[in-house]
């Protein structure tokens, strides 16, 4: 299940969005405003998609994600 959420949400619910995405597999987008921000994923599927871009795509991906400041 693919959902949204915004910022205040999520950080009310947090532990709901982590028992979700960890046990039902669930991908949860979280909006700061009406731009996304964060997506919280199960670390297999993260672990996925760092082995499908590989090493090369993995070093260009900043520590923190996304790098558009």
């Amino acid at each position: 299940m693919a959902r949204e959420g915004q910022s205040d949400e999520a950080r009310r619910t947090f532990r709901a969005l982590l028992n979700e995405v960890e046990h039902r597999g669930g991908h949860v987008t979280i909006l700061r405003y009406t731009t996304p921000a964060a997506v919280l994923v199960p670390v297999g599927w993260y672990e996925r998609a760092l082995a499908a871009i590989g090493p090369a795509g993995a070093a260009n991906v900043p520590p923190g994600g996304r790098n558009d400041h």
